[in-house]
């Protein structure tokens, strides 16, 4: 070869480096960066693998696009807690099976417990009929469910996480096509030594090429770990560590001797996992399982006994701990207090040192010394009220039904002196109406309220038997009065006096049949009469006015034949 060929080769090579730096990581780019890099002196068969290998595009098929997301689920439940199970193909069973893509050896697991199935770029669970069901979120699903990063499903008593990309992860479709081109140099270049070989003495390996292509494999490689490491780097320092993960694992599967790509990753992973332990630890807090987080955090302080969230975490659970023993004990007292048993209730409140529970001690500590006084004003109450003293009872029930204590006997004393003063005042107006049959009725319902054997009580039957004396004498006045009337004739008074004799004096019931016989008498003399003036009317006028007037003074107002007089008399 001359010297200008020489020259012209270096030069050509140099140039192409400058094309290949301009042309970055983009993957259209980088495939001509390829092309211009390939041999051009190719047999037919050597063209074909090559170019049906440029062609192949690895993220248009599903498998490797699934494959590329790197699932997997974590166990998180306490039994074979960290365990992990990937999944490797589109469509995978779980369950006790030996047929199950996934083997899950657990209890309450059911032979055929779900289907995972990857679809239109997402992952779909659905449940296979099992006997316990499968949640997701715990939510229990009927229908095939989309699978989001970091769901929590649950199967039986096993708890797993769904993660994508975590410890053994694939990388994207766009690095892939990258890593295809990598691997195309790389054939390329062996079908170039495959054609050295080969040469006759007049067909001389290109050696320019070859060293182009060794070359353009090491720069993309790594110009893209960096760009992939640096993006990495961000996300961590941004608090997103998974995702930090899943990128640094993209670089790590390009290079896998790289040193710091594989110290990162380890030093993430394990940060992850804590992570992991620490916020189910967290769950298993908040409902109340202490001592199956106690269990795990110990497990954590033996690996790293300077873990600070893992200390915070257990003076939490001690903190927790003491307040619910601090409220059982508040709950205790109160039922105490309620049962009437002060003195158990406030034994029970020294045994309680608490300050998240202060308030609520210092409040019942309080109901129980107003308690107590009301206790102490009842007895003086109760006094008052047996003695009928219920004007000052009731003083004294004002001023102590405001304290925050249990008042019910109390209110009940009150009603009881409020319904005695509205009894004794009715009481007091019929006998002013001489009304006694209703003054007798309401001193019958203040004995009934207060007892026969209550001071009130027995001054209100004296006062019932000087009304029921009195009532006798009246009684047979009145009844007098009612004979008289009916002798002179004046049916219209005799009637209205029989309608009083009925009303107060109820126990007489022969007053009752001589009312009935009455009207009786009225309701027969009301028609003859009216018959008569009816009668008489044509022939004399007069008379028959006069008739119908004495009927009309003799006959209650709201008689019938009443009405029917209003039309006759003139």
């Amino acid at each position: 070869m001359s010297n200008n060929q020489s020259d012209d080769s270096e030069n050509k090579s140099k140039e192409e480096e400058k094309t290949f730096n301009a042309q970055s990581a983009n993957e259209s780019d980088a495939d001509k960066t390829i092309q211009a890099a390939a041999p051009q002196n190719l047999s037919d068969e050597e063209a074909t693998v090559l170019g049906s290998m440029e062609e192949t595009k690895m993220g248009d098929s599903p498998d490797m696009e699934m494959l590329a997301l790197g699932a997997k689920f974590e166990v998180i439940s306490k039994e074979d807690h960290g365990s992990e199970f990937f999944i490797t193909s589109p469509t995978m069973t779980a369950g006790r099976s030996e047929d199950s893509g996934l083997k899950l050896n657990f209890q309450g697991v059911s032979r055929n417990h779900f289907i995972i199935k990857y679809e239109n770029k997402n992952f779909y669970i659905e449940d296979s009929g099992s006997k316990y069901g499968t949640l997701v979120g715990k939510k229990k699903i009927s229908s095939p469910t989309v699978l989001k990063n970091g769901d929590i499903v649950q199967v039986g008593e096993l708890t797993l996480k769904f993660n994508i990309s975590s410890k053994t992860q694939g990388i994207s479709s766009g690095k892939l096509l990258a890593i295809a081109g990598v691997f195309i140099v790389i054939i390329a270049g062996l079908i170039v030594f495959k054609n050295a070989q080969k040469a006759t003495p007049l067909q001389v390996p290109n050696t320019s090429q070859t060293a182009q292509l060794k070359e353009v494999s090491t720069l993309e490689n790594k110009k893209l770990v960096n760009d992939i490491l640096f993006q990495a780097q961000n996300l961590a320092a941004k608090g997103k560590l998974e995702e930090a993960i899943e990128k640094i694992q993209e670089a790590a599967q390009i290079a896998p001797e790289n040193a710091e790509v594989n110290t990162l990753l380890k030093s993430w992973q394990s940060k992850s996992i804590q992570k992991s332990k620490i916020d189910y630890i967290s769950q298993l807090i908040d409902i109340g399982s202490f001592e199956q987080a106690k269990t795990l955090i110990n497990d954590l302080l033996i690996t790293d006994p300077n873990n600070i969230e893992a200390k915070t975490l257990n003076l939490k659970i001690e903190k927790l701990s003491s307040s619910q023993e601090s409220l059982q004990k508040l709950s205790l007292a109160k039922d105490y207090l309620k049962n009437g048993q002060i003195q158990k209730s406030k034994s029970v409140l020294d045994e309680i040192n608490d300050p998240d529970v202060k308030k609520e001690v210092d409040d019942l500590r309080n109901k129980i010394l107003n308690t107590e006084k009301v206790d102490k004003a009842l007895s003086e109450i109760s006094e008052l009220y047996n003695k009928g003293d219920f004007s000052n009872a009731l003083n004294k029930i004002n001023e102590t039904i405001v304290l925050d204590a249990d008042v019910s006997k109390l209110s009940q004393l009150k009603a009881n002196i409020e319904k005695y003063n509205n009894l004794s005042n009715n009481v007091d107006i019929y006998i002013s109406k001489n009304q006694s049959i209703d003054a007798m009725t309401n001193i019958n319902d203040i004995i009934t309220l207060l007892g026969p054997n209550h001071p009130l009580s027995i001054k209100a039957k004296e006062q019932f038997n000087k009304l029921k004396s009195a009532n006798v004498i009246t009684e047979q006045i009145e009844y007098q009065k009612m004979l008289k009337s009916m002798c002179d004739g004046n049916l219209k008074e005799t009637m209205n006096q029989l309608e009083n004799l009925v009303k107060n004096f109820p126990d007489n019931k022969y007053f009752s049949v001589l009312q009935d016989e009455y009207k009786l008498i009225i309701d027969n003399l009301a028609k003859t009469m009216y018959r008569a003036g009816y009668v008489v009317e044509e022939a004399n006028p007069i008379k028959a006015q006069n008739i119908w007037q004495r009927l009309k003074q003799n006959i209650p107002e709201n008689h019938p034949y009443a009405n029917k007089l209003k039309t006759k008399i003139r």
